[in-house]
């Protein structure tokens, strides 16, 4: 529950002028809480310059006071990041540290979702990657070796040469262990949530996120949308990674240091906008 502690509030009404919701209203020189629930947003504990509003509901000891050399990036060094960025499939096989892993999800967790819903979840996978891994090509294997074109279409959403990539690449793997899926890579992040579109949003704008600070701690990340398509076909699959019913894969990332480096960025087709 949101609370504002009159005896230091100072009656800026900058709280009552962003809350949207209506939550907090002015009186005389003072901001009360009207008696309804709002959906948490928080915006008004960051704006308080005081301090005087707290959340009980949640920990307090999260909020970290702005500081400008800690807390702002230049803009053309992330633009650059954003340009340099590339997905990695060669990836090294050092073990990505469990707190650099956390620090991601803390990302995520941080990331703006639709009425500050706050359902994504992620499963990490590390130890059980291999046997993951196994099942998820094997069940592509079967697919193509029952060559019904009808149901591979539709597994692919029509896209047949995804046939002969699985084709040329399930014997592959089974002759060398050659990972087609995950490209070897020593950690795999699947994000879940409700099945609903505004959840797609969430996950698109999380992800991103956790991209961004992986490439900062040296990091490569290669979107997986395979291993969707996988779970999609083997309902097995999501019961290995513990997917509950009322949720749905919204993406899938594999992650770890590249095995190679970049020198330069790469040229894009020009953007297509409209100023209106």
């Amino acid at each position: 529950m949101l609370r504002i502690d009159e005896k230091i509030c100072v009656g800026c009404g900058q709280c009552a002028s962003e809350c949207f919701y209506g939550k907090i209203a002015m009186e005389g020189n003072k901001a009360k809480m009207a008696d309804f629930a709002c959906w948490n947003c928080n915006h008004c504990i960051g704006l308080c310059p005081v301090g005087a509003i707290s959340d009980d509901s949640v920990d307090m000891g999260q909020v970290i006071p702005y500081r400008k050399e800690t807390f702002e990036v230049p803009s053309e060094n992330l633009f650059n990041m954003i340009r340099f960025r590339r997905s990695i499939r060669m990836f090294r096989p050092d073990p990505v540290e469990d707190d650099v892993l956390l620090s991601l999800l803390e990302a995520g967790r941080y990331s703006p979702t639709g009425s500050n819903r706050q359902e994504l979840s992620y499963t990490v996978l590390k130890k059980r990657l291999p046997e993951i891994r196994d099942m998820a090509i094997e069940t592509f294997g079967a697919l193509v070796k029952r060559n019904d074109l009808d149901e591979i279409s539709r597994a692919f959403d029509g896209n047949l040469s995804y046939k002969e990539f699985w084709e040329r690449n399930y014997p592959a793997y089974k002759e060398t262990g050659k990972d087609a899926l995950f490209y070897n890579a020593p950690v795999v992040i699947v994000v879940t949530g409700p099945k609903d579109d505004l959840s797609l949003v969430d996950a698109g704008i999380a992800t991103s996120n956790i991209e961004l600070l992986a490439e900062t701690k040296g990091l490569g990340v290669c979107y997986i949308a395979f291993f969707q398509t996988a779970c999609s076909i083997n309902p097995e699959l999501e019961k290995a990674i513990g997917l509950a019913k009322k949720e749905q894969i919204l993406a899938v990332m594999a992650m770890g240091y590249p095995a190679l480096q970049f020198h330069r960025t790469v040229p894009r087709n020009p953007v297509r906008a409209a100023l209106m």
